[in-house]
């Protein structure tokens, strides 16, 4: 996702979150990126405390989904192009079969699963 596809780090900073009934709120959220293998500080073009790297497909590489808390269901290319939007928030990301790629369990606004 860096410059010549080099791997980036990401890194989120919470100094406080609050949970309520009606949900989490976060506030005071730092965010930073660099270049892994020079630490070279650099702007990704996202909001990182809303992404949720994923290998949807199996092949290794992340796609970035936009699904946490303030997120909008969108997943991400590694050049932060919008490739589509799994229809809600996620509940959770993670390997639920066999198959070699993740999954993610997602709830849209109407309730659906």
């Amino acid at each position: 996702m860096g410059e010549d596809d080099e791997p980036v780090v990401l890194v989120v900073q919470v100094v406080k979150k609050i949970r309520t009934a009606e949900g989490e709120r976060r506030t005071k959220v730092e965010e930073f990126a660099y270049l892994a293998s020079s630490g070279k500080k650099i702007i990704p073009g996202f909001n990182v405390h809303i992404i949720i790297p994923v290998d949807l497909n199996g092949d290794g590489i992340y796609e970035l989904v936009n699904v946490y808390i303030e997120g909008n269901g969108d997943t991400l290319d590694l050049k932060s192009n919008r490739t589509w939007n799994i229809g809600g928030l996620s509940a959770m990301a993670c390997k639920f079969t066999g198959l070699p790629q993740e999954q993610i369990l997602s709830c849209s606004p109407d309730g659906w699963i």
